[in-house]
């Protein structure tokens, strides 16, 4: 078996192919959020408010599995996580680290290009 981290006949990794892909997806996603109309206003009817989102099913099956895991609703899970990240925003560790991974994958991006 291969290791993920070395590099295939066509000279890329695993790693750096998954990689590669996803700045690929985020890329596609920028284009078509570009081409969207502009979002209508939320109007709050009460303490709080209904929103969707959509998952592809791999994304679906590990939310269940962790909500499983932890004893809660999936629902409750997916809150939890965007309330965390949300105020992951304001913590300046995180933040740096976070702003570190995006200039590394604006490296990625450019050698894609």
């Amino acid at each position: 078996m291969a290791d993920e981290t070395e590099p295939s006949a066509g000279g890329r990794s695993a790693i750096s192919r998954a990689i590669i892909a996803a700045v690929e997806r985020e890329n596609a996603d920028r284009e078509r959020r570009q081409q969207l109309p502009p979002r209508r206003e939320r109007r709050l009817r009460g303490p709080t408010i209904v929103f969707s989102i959509r998952l592809d099913q791999h994304e679906l099956a590990a939310l269940d599995e962790q909500a499983i895991e932890r004893g809660i609703k999936p629902s409750t899970l997916a809150r939890n996580l965007i309330r965390a990240g949300l105020q992951a925003r304001h913590n300046p560790v995180l933040r740096d680290a976070v702003e570190r991974l995006r200039q590394s994958l604006d490296e990625v991006e450019a050698l894609v290009r």
